[in-house]
């Protein structure tokens, strides 16, 4: 193949890697808002159930007996969220299981086209379910983000209604608190919270259980793949530390990072072949150290101070300020 026809090859591949990692975020913004609608559809239920266990309650504070039925309150009130997270839960995980089997032959295809080896082989079915329940994303499992965003939303609840009633709140005042205002587009309740932290923890578990699948069929071909690569998402949204890891490369029998490195992280996980090699194909935002160019404009103009004394919010705000400038200059 000549060099020419080798370099459109290896374009196209990174057109086809880049359509799928925005149709992965697409996917864990659907997820987020599967979660939500199973969540939205207890607010009616909720809302009237809180006007009625509220309408006779008298508080009388540092009591025992009032801090008893508020407890027994906030239970009856969370169990009717409870059921939507459970529901919710059922949902997504059956939606990882065909993701999971979806990566691993989109992971198949981008090595066959790389290596040009016709006979991969496939993970099995119990590695990839293996992939769905235990795959940590950005930290947690699948069940443990369901049980800490349900804990974080009833803890929320709890909180607004015990401050609610000890601050002489009106039924509809504590009830704007949760559920929102529509003045305000029902974005100043606690529920809203709630909508967001669905959404962040979805697209990470796609990210994560999508990567996870991908590395398992890379660990099922490891006589062809000799190693994985991690490939960033560069943009204007990029983080200092999956910048630092773009490109970065690690042996079949090395331990690469979890992916996501963060929550929402976008990067992804590719093959190393010694059929085809992007080292030399270098992105235009790949060609910018933003750390460095960051490094270098704060020193020019703090002359004596050190870059490397600053903390880590300050470099960071330093990093993003010499992206933007990047992209201002160069329109890349």
């Amino acid at each position: 193949m000549s060099a020419v026809s080798n370099k459109k090859k290896i374009a196209e591949l990174a057109r086809q890697i880049a359509d799928h990692q925005a149709r992965l975020q697409v996917i864990g913004a659907n997820w987020g808002e599967e979660i939500n609608d199973a969540l939205d559809a207890t607010e009616k239920k909720f809302l009237e159930k809180l006007q009625k266990e509220l309408k006779n309650f008298d508080f009388v504070p540092n009591q025992k007996k009032t801090l008893e039925q508020l407890e027994k309150i906030n239970e009856k009130l969370i169990k009717i969220r409870a059921q939507a997270w459970i529901e919710a839960q059922a949902s997504v995980t059956y939606e990882c299981k065909n993701l999971a089997e979806n990566e691993a032959k989109w992971a198949k295809r981008v090595s066959k086209e790389m290596t040009g080896e016709k006979k991969l082989n496939e993970p099995e079915q119990l590695q990839l379910n293996f992939v769905v329940e235990n795959t940590l994303s950005s930290g947690r499992t699948l069940q443990q983000w369901f049980d800490k965003v349900a804990a974080d939303d009833a803890s929320r609840i709890e909180t607004i209604i015990r401050q609610g009633v000890s601050s002489g709140w009106t039924i509809d005042q504590i009830a704007d608190n949760i559920a929102g205002t529509a003045k305000n587009g029902y974005k100043d309740g606690v529920f809203n919270t709630t909508r967001r932290e669905a959404v962040n923890m979805a697209r990470t578990v796609c990210n994560g259980i999508a990567n996870s699948a991908k590395l398992a069929f890379y660990q099922a071909n490891d006589d062809v793949i000799i190693g994985v690569e991690i490939l960033a998402t560069l943009d204007g949204r990029t983080c200092p530390v999956c910048a630092s890891l773009d490109r970065k490369r690690y042996k079949m029998d090395e331990t690469p990072p979890s992916l996501p490195l963060h929550n929402m992280c976008r990067c992804v996980l590719l093959p190393v072949t010694p059929a085809s090699d992007f080292a030399d194909e270098q992105r235009p935002m790949a060609k910018a150290d933003f750390m460095a160019e960051a490094q270098r404009s704060y020193e020019a103009k703090n002359k004596g101070e050190k870059f490397s004394d600053l903390d880590a919010e300050q470099k960071k705000k330093l990093y993003y300020q010499a992206l933007r400038e990047y992209e201002k200059r160069t329109g890349a």
